[in-house]
């Protein structure tokens, strides 16, 4: 797993949660600094609340506000960030990143929960696809989702699997994944290499989609967003308003999600799509007309 993702070792956790938190809880010390994207997984978050370190957030995808806060940080300064945000849908600027971090002295951690599988020609994620193998602390590769298994690894130096080994928790004090999950992700990594033509048709149809939604009028969906699409509407319902519009979609064989506070800021409120490899055209247009008319 680890060549495969051309980290020079990877540790094994039972789920990207523990992952994060078994990194956060374990690396940055007291005197140390976290700075991290103010829309981060809960899990990084939870991850932070574990370490006697100081931790401040800066704006979404914001260079010059982490810039700031890093001319404030003390101790060794760590900095997490997602490749691609699980409720904006958006990817993070990571090359621009990773010059920054290189340039100032700091360590890139970066989760790849909604890239692993997706991205590089061989599904290694968004870090190896840009190149940036060398430039990045370290990664959480999450199972859960392309993979469609359960588990994630933490990949980095071989440094850093040791010292997890001896000082990460949530690794230490729990049970491991069972060999029936371990096999299925030998063989899941046995396929990623052969998916390309899913990926690019994966692609192809979130184009699609994000297109056509954006074709309803009351709808809009950022044109930053890749494969997660939030869907946002121009007056905002509320969240019951939006809960119903989703609970259409569902009585119309749709798994759509609606996601309202506290998950996302209220005011927010949206629906949450991704799109499948193996989804259709004309499941996407059925789908659009559904929210078409729930929507007006």
């Amino acid at each position: 797993m680890a060549k495969f993702h051309g980290a020079e070792a990877a540790l094994l956790f039972n789920s990207g949660y523990a992952a994060n938190l078994g990194l956060f809880g374990a690396v940055p010390r007291r005197g140390d600094t976290i700075l991290y994207d103010e829309t981060s997984h809960a899990s990084v978050k939870d991850g932070i609340r574990a370490t006697p370190a100081t931790s401040w957030s800066f704006r979404h995808n914001d260079l010059a506000d982490l810039e700031r806060k890093a001319a404030r940080a003390t101790g060794a300064v760590f900095v997490a960030v997602e490749a691609l945000y699980s409720m904006d849908g958006d990817v993070a600027p990571l090359a621009e990143l990773a010059a920054l971090c290189q340039r100032l002295g700091l360590y890139l951690v970066v989760d790849e929960a909604h890239t692993n599988g997706l991205y590089g020609p061989r599904g290694e994620g968004l870090v190896a696809a840009l190149g940036l193998e060398d430039a990045v602390f370290a990664r959480i590769l999450t199972f859960g989702k392309a993979l469609g298994s359960q588990g994630a690894a933490v990949a980095g130096s071989a440094l850093l699997r040791d010292y997890l080994l001896n000082f990460s928790r949530p690794f230490i004090y729990t049970t491991a994944l069972p060999p029936a999950t371990v096999a299925g992700l030998a063989a899941a990594y046995e396929l990623l290499p052969e998916l390309q033509p899913a990926r690019e048709q994966l692609f192809r149809l979130s184009d699609y989609l994000k297109a056509t939604l954006n074709a309803v009028p009351g709808l809009h969906v950022p044109a930053t967003s890749h494969v997660i699409h939030p869907v946002f509407f121009t007056q905002n319902p509320g969240p019951a308003a939006v809960r119903a519009i989703a609970a259409a979609a569902q009585a119309a064989g749709f798994d759509v999600r609606p996601i309202v506070a506290p998950t996302v800021p209220a005011g927010t409120e949206r629906l949450r799509l991704i799109v499948h490899s193996f989804n259709t055209k004309a499941e996407i247009d059925a789908l659009v007309a559904v929210l078409r008319l729930a929507v007006n």
